[in-house]
């Protein structure tokens, strides 16, 4: 005679399958239920002992895969690819590339890529490389270039790009702050070795209160600078060159272009500063010209 708890793992049926693969049951009332290898293995699923769960064996677990890429993933062309976890892409043209993990980006041209983990970006042009988070990028051409030299035929070989980034942040008092992606508090703008990168930013400082401070001031400027990263990530900074295009209050506070870099992750940012007991809301669009020398170090 069977137990009450074979009886009730007879009545289960297939319920949900996960993005993962994890299969779930339902009794016809609950759901959610997890099976035994008798009802997992009845329906044809594969039961794992390790972890006491039924899921989809690896085949359905591809065409799984497969279909989920479909439905969130829009592709046209030739030879572009996505590696596995990207999800709300859109990609046309041609020999374009998405790594994986990323999510909501948009690539059309041809030899682009977008980087792993890269969400939110736009990738336009020729060899154009999306590095950082919702970055908009113009791939600068051909990145080989052949010429005649002193007589000689002389190679060589770039990558070149433009890009906007948004920084933000906020600052209360003297204290600085490095402004971040977005205002999300964890990224920079990253950069590579062996590249110069000229900057033109658009800074917006906005008061919105502490007890020095008067809600609606503001300063709006104008900030132009370059970097020299050399093949050990160590950076050149120029000399700032900022024009204030506007303001109220007559005050425009700080602000420099500094190296943020990690050990993993090499990046720049910009660092702002205002009076005591002021509240500010800083936000700067970033134009970034790249040109990234990919054989010649220096």
């Amino acid at each position: 005679m069977p137990t009450g708890k074979t009886s009730r793992m007879a009545n289960l049926q297939p319920d949900n399958i996960s993005l993962t693969g994890l299969v779930t049951f339902t009794d016809g009332t609950n759901t959610g239920l997890i099976g035994n290898r008798q009802t997992c293995e009845a329906y044809g699923y594969t039961f794992d002992s390790a972890s006491g769960s039924c899921r989809l064996n690896q085949q359905h677990q591809v065409s799984l895969n497969s279909q989920f890429n479909q439905e969130t993933n829009k592709i046209t062309g030739e030879r572009n690819r996505i590696e596995s976890g990207v999800i709300g892409t859109f990609m046309s043209g041609s020999t374009n590339l998405i790594k994986s993990q990323c999510s909501n980006n948009l690539t059309t041209g041809s030899e682009n890529i977008t980087e792993t983990r890269i969400n939110n970006s736009a990738v336009f042009g020729i060899n154009g490389k999306a590095t950082r988070q919702t970055e908009f990028v113009i791939g600068g051409g051909a990145n080989t270039h052949t010429f005649t030299c002193d007589r000689a035929t002389e190679t060589i070989y770039t990558d070149k790009q433009m890009s906007v980034v948004e920084l933000s942040g906020g600052t209360c008092g003297r204290d600085s702050s490095t402004l971040t992606v977005n205002g999300d508090g964890t990224n920079y703008i990253t950069v590579r070795n062996n590249s110069i990168i000229g900057y033109e930013v658009y800074l917006t400082r906005l008061e919105l209160g502490g007890t020095g401070g008067t809600a609606g001031n503001y300063s709006y400027r104008h900030l132009r600078g370059s970097v020299n990263i050399d093949n050990a990530y160590s950076m050149t900074f120029s000399t700032l060159i900022g024009t204030t295009i506007g303001e109220i209050g007559g005050i425009a506070g700080s602000s420099a272009m500094i190296d943020t870099s990690t050990t993993d992750i090499k990046s720049i940012s910009l660092q702002v500063t205002d009076r005591p007991s002021v509240v500010n809301q800083w936000s700067a669009i970033v134009y970034l010209h790249e040109v990234i020398s990919t054989v010649t170090t220096f």
